[in-house]
C-alpha cells in the first residue's frame, strides 16, 4: 500500500506502518530495512543498521541524534551535564536544561549527580567557595551552601582514603576539619557520618579504630610499634592495650606511644605536619571559642560531634549522641563535653576515643 516493498500482511506481521514506507525513519524503506542484509536490520529501530542516522536515539535519552546535535548535547551520553536527569527529560517549562548541571533545581541532599562528569564538577550549584566536584570530594553538599564551613583558600588533601581540609580556630591554630576517620564535616552534632573512628591511646591506624571492628581475646605482644591485628580491640577488662596483664604499667611503652602521636612524619596517626594535640592546646581552643557544653562544642570552628566512646571493659560503643571525647597526647587525659559541661577526664589507654589533629606551627 505504501510501496515500501512489504505487503499489508507483512507490515501487520512486523508491526510496521501500512501507510509509512519508512516506519522507523532511518532512511531505508521498510522492505529494504527488512531485506537489505543478513542478519536483516530492524524496520522498527531507527538505529539499525546505522546508529548515526538523525532519527536514531543512540543513547536512549529521549532525544534523536538530530535533536542532540541541535542542542549541543552528547549523542552517546544520556546525561550530558551529569545532573542525574536524562537529556530528553532535563528541561524546565520553556527550554532544555540538558547543558546546565544546576538546573532543574534540586532539593538539599540530592545525590543523583555524576561527579565524574566535568560539566557538573566545575559548576557551583550553591554559589559558595567550592565547585560541585570539590564539595562532593570532601563530603559536603554541592547544592547546600550551609554545608560549607571553611574559610576561603583553606587547604584540602587526601589521607587514608578520606579527604580532609584545614579549618582555623579563634586562637589562630589550624586543625583538621573533622575527626580522624569521619566521612564528612558535621551538619549536626549527632550526625553519625561525622563521628569518625575510636582510637586507643598511643595506637596507630591498624583497623582497631573502626567502629565496626570486632573484639577478640588476643593481647598485643611486648612490641612497639604494635603488631597490626586488623580488628583487635582489647580483652574484657584490660586497661591498657599494650600490656599482657591489662595493667597500666612498666612496659607499656608510654613515651614511645606519646612520641608516635606527636610525630610529624608520614607514618604518624595524623597526616604529615599534623599531630594529636596536647592538653594545653585543647584548653586554649576551649577558652578562645567558649566551649562549655555540647552546643558550644558543635558551634565551634571544629564542629565537634557526640561520637561517644568504646568501653575498655566490654569494647561496646557507648554514649553516642550524648558525650563527645577527644584524646590528647597527655597521659590519661581526655577532652570531654556533654550537656553537663566541658571537663577533663582521666581515661584508660584501652578506651576508644575520637582524635582531632592539629597542625604544627
Amino acid at each position: 500500500r505504501d510501496n515500501d516493498g512489504l505487503t499489508n500482511t507483512q507490515e501487520d506481521a512486523l508491526g510496521t506502518d501500512r501507510l509509512n514506507p519508512d516506519t522507523d525513519g532511518d532512511g531505508l524503506l521498510d522492505g529494504t530495512d527488512e531485506h537489505n542484509a543478513t542478519p536483516y536490520s530492524n524496520p522498527l529501530d531507527a538505529c539499525d543498521p546505522s546508529p548515526e542516522v538523525g532519527t536514531c536515539d543512540r543513547d536512549n535519552d529521549g532525544l534523536t541524534n538530530t535533536q542532540e546535535d541541535a542542542l549541543g548535547t552528547d549523542r552517546i551520553n544520556p546525561d550530558t551535564d551529569g545532573d542525574g536527569a536524562l537529556d530528553g527529560e532535563d528541561k524546565n517549562a520553556t527550554a532544555s536544561t540538558a547543558l546546565k548541571p544546576c538546573l532543574p533545581l534540586r532539593a538539599i541532599g540530592y545525590t543523583d549527580y555524576n561527579n565524574l562528569n566535568i560539566l557538573w564538577q566545575v559548576d557551583n550549584c550553591d554559589g559558595d567557595d567550592y565547585s560541585n566536584g570539590e564539595e562532593d570530594n570532601i563530603s559536603l553538599a554541592p547544592n547546600n551552601y550551609l554545608s560549607d564551613p571553611y574559610e576561603t583558600n583553606s587547604s584540602c588533601f587526601p589521607f587514608n582514603d578520606k579527604v580532609y581540609c584545614e579549618v582555623y580556630s579563634s586562637d589562630g591554630r589550624t586543625w583538621l576539619d573533622r575527626n580522624l576517620g569521619a566521612i564528612k564535616v558535621c551538619e549536626l552534632s549527632t550526625d553519625t557520618n561525622c563521628y569518625g573512628d575510636l582510637y586507643q591511646w598511643g595506637r596507630g591506624t591498624d583497623g582497631h579504630q573502626e567502629r565496626n571492628s570486632t573484639r577478640t581475646q588476643d593481647v598485643n605482644p611486648y612490641i612497639f610499634p604494635y603488631v597490626s591485628y586488623a580488628h583487635e580491640i582489647s580483652p574484657t577488662g584490660l586497661y591498657d592495650w599494650l600490656t599482657a596483664d591489662g595493667t597500666e604499667d612498666t612496659i607499656g611503652f608510654w613515651q614511645e606511644r606519646k612520641d608516635s602521636w606527636l610525630s610529624l612524619i608520614d607514618n604518624s596517626v595524623c597526616p604529615k605536619g599534623f599531630y594529636v594535640p596536647i592538653k594545653a592546646e585543647l584548653d586554649a581552643l576551649a577558652i578562645a571559642e567558649n566551649i562549655i557544653d555540647t552546643n558550644s562544642a558543635y558551634a565551634s570552628s571544629l564542629r565537634l560531634s557526640l561520637g561517644g566512646s568504646r568501653s575498655h571493659a566490654s569494647s561496646i560503643i557507648e554514649n553516642e549522641e550524648v558525650i563527645g571525647h577527644l584524646w590528647t597526647t597527655d597521659t590519661n587525659t581526655t577532652f570531654t563535653y556533654s550537656d553537663s559541661g566541658m571537663f577533663w577526664e582521666e581515661s584508660y589507654n584501652a578506651t576508644g576515643y575520637s582524635i582531632r589533629c592539629i597542625k604544627a606551627q
